[in-house]
């Protein structure tokens, strides 16, 4: 090469633009502990994560790093190009749902299964302090499916587990998350790796069976949270990190009272053979009001029944509780059976009584 070249390259190097201001890649790991995907107000940096910068290609570029006690990171003295970031979950913990919302400066950027971020152009002098990772802690939702024998919505020392009970795991907006399980034998449930956010839990009440009273009693721990009608729990907001192992659903079966009237015609007040039924006679029940006594104080006739021709009644899906079965004795007849004109019934879950008699003679 002469010594013209030489010194033309000298003169074209000295010259010519140089691409040579470094950039810088970085920003924050932070606990999503709402689930949400979204840096939110409180939500804490998690220290000590490692990152590591990749070429564009997915190949290290030797650069590695960990997250301070701010949950801050930074690559400097880039050239221009394209990287990777790629974050190393701590144990114990699952990337969030990436690129929510619509500000790159708060979400989360890495992929929930690799913890990689998409290919990142950085131009010549450029500082993308953007690139953010949002971890959780997996969580679980689920405890308890019970007969409430008395149905008063609260578990007790009577109450009975419910195996083979089938549980849905529904998302906030009430759609299916595609999560199905079944009581055990203890009646328990549970829905496990979880990450945080808004759900419902769906109980499929089995054959025969109603759900109980919601939310009685003062202690979310021994109540029953599904609703009557629907089976459903109110939403629940799981937090990360927070198991929530307070989900119940109580079950009961409903009663059924019932007897007959019939013409005590020996006066021995008791039903014997041949003696004929007494159709057309209401009876009624009587939800007792609270003090043990048939007196009209707050007592409440829920159901009225007549007699057929058999002299037959029933009262049919009975809820637990304490209840008077009262005749309204007809008139010209006396009451021998039994010799008040009512019973006093308590009701459980599954209370089947159909000899509930009444004799009457006639004057």
């Amino acid at each position: 090469m002469n010594r013209f070249a030489i010194l033309l390259g000298l003169i074209l190097a000295v010259t010519l633009p140089q691409d040579a201001i470094a950039g810088s890649i970085g920003d924050f790991v932070f606990e999503d502990v709402n689930g949400n995907g979204t840096q939110d107000a409180g939500e804490p940096g998690i220290e000590n994560v490692t990152v590591n910068l990749l070429d564009g290609s997915g190949v290290s570029t030797g650069m590695t790093t960990t997250t301070d006690v701010d949950g801050l990171y930074a690559f400097s003295g880039l050239a221009s190009g394209n990287y990777i970031v790629e974050f190393m979950a701590p144990a114990g913990m699952a990337f969030t749902i990436p690129d929510h919302g619509n500000d790159d400066s708060d979400d989360s950027d890495a992929d929930e299964s690799t913890g990689r971020t998409g290919t990142i152009t950085l131009a010549s002098g450029e500082d993308n302090a953007t690139v953010d990772a949002g971890l959780f802690i997996p969580v679980t939702l689920g405890d308890l499916v019970f007969e409430d024998v008395d149905g008063d919505g609260i578990q007790d020392g009577e109450d009975l587990a419910l195996d083979g009970v089938t549980v849905n795991l529904l998302n906030g907006s009430g759609v299916s998350t595609g999560m199905t399980t079944t009581t055990d034998a203890d009646g328990l449930y549970a829905f496990s790796g979880l990450a945080p956010g808004n759900y419902i839990v769906e109980f499929e009440v089995p054959a025969g069976l109603v759900v109980t009273l919601q939310n009685e009693g003062g202690d979310d721990a021994t109540d029953s949270d599904a609703d009557p009608t629907t089976g459903r729990t109110d939403v629940i907001a799981l937090s990360s990190g927070i198991d929530d192992d307070t989900v119940d659903a109580g079950m009961l079966q409903l009663g059924v009272l019932g007897g007959r009237k019939f013409r005590d015609l020996n006066l021995n007040n008791t039903e014997d053979a041949g003696e004929p039924p007494l159709s057309s006679v209401v009876i009624e029940l009587v939800l007792d009001g609270g003090d043990g006594m048939m007196d009209g104080n707050d007592d409440t006739v829920v159901d009225t029944q007549v007699t057929d021709v058999n002299g037959q009644y029933q009262f049919i899906d009975v809820a637990p509780g304490s209840y008077f079965v009262r005749e309204i004795v007809p008139a010209d007849f006396m009451q021998t059976a039994p010799l008040s004109d009512f019973y006093t019934v308590a009701v459980e879950s599954g209370t089947n009584q159909s000899s509930l008699n009444f004799g009457n003679i006639s004057f």
